[in-house]
């Protein structure tokens, strides 16, 4: 199941640009945005797009880390390559691909 957050403001001229599908009655209305870990992916320190969040969980898997973290007041998880976070505390440096991304009605919880 996604993990459901809602996006700072801050975000929204990061963003401002990318063509989102959902119905004329939530055009300019509060969205809930709805990630799976597997679309989160790492990036370097010095990565433009990067958003940087603290890990609170990690559990290494073997194949890939499991990492639950928080970002801008958010708790969300991503599915991560081996080591890249190691231990409680450590930065999180995810970027999101725009189509990974489900929008949902914060009071209905429908997807739009």
């Amino acid at each position: 199941m996604p993990t459901r957050w809602s996006a700072p403001r801050a975000w929204s001229s990061r963003w401002g640009r990318t063509r989102w599908s959902c119905s004329s009655s939530h055009r300019g209305k509060a969205v809930t945005i709805g990630l799976r870990p597997e679309h989160l992916h790492w990036v370097p320190d010095a990565h433009a797009d990067a958003l940087v969040g603290t890990a609170r969980v990690v559990e290494p898997l073997g194949s890939d880390t499991l990492v639950v973290f928080e970002l801008a007041g958010c708790e969300l998880q991503a599915r991560l390559p081996p080591r890249v976070v190691r231990g409680a505390g450590e930065a999180v440096r995810v970027a999101i691909a725009p189509e990974s991304i489900h929008l949902f009605d914060p009071v209905t919880e429908r997807r739009l």
